[in-house]
């Protein structure tokens, strides 16, 4: 769901994305996903293809 969400954010052009919380909320026992250490990891590689996708296209000549 994850990296659907942020996909299709991307695709639709949203200029901005954001995630909470820090770490899957992994130190927060009410708010704590299941699998707090797969979520950070998913939200960091997503966050990076957006990002590398950005530079590159900026590097892009129009």
């Amino acid at each position: 769901e994850l990296r659907t969400g942020l996909r299709v954010a991307q695709e639709v052009g949203a200029s901005h994305v954001a995630a909470w919380s820090f770490e899957g909320a992994a130190s927060m026992s009410q708010v704590r996903c299941a699998r707090p250490e797969e979520v950070w990891r998913i939200l960091g590689e997503e966050f990076r293809r957006l990002r590398e996708g950005e530079a590159a296209a900026a590097a892009s000549p129009p």
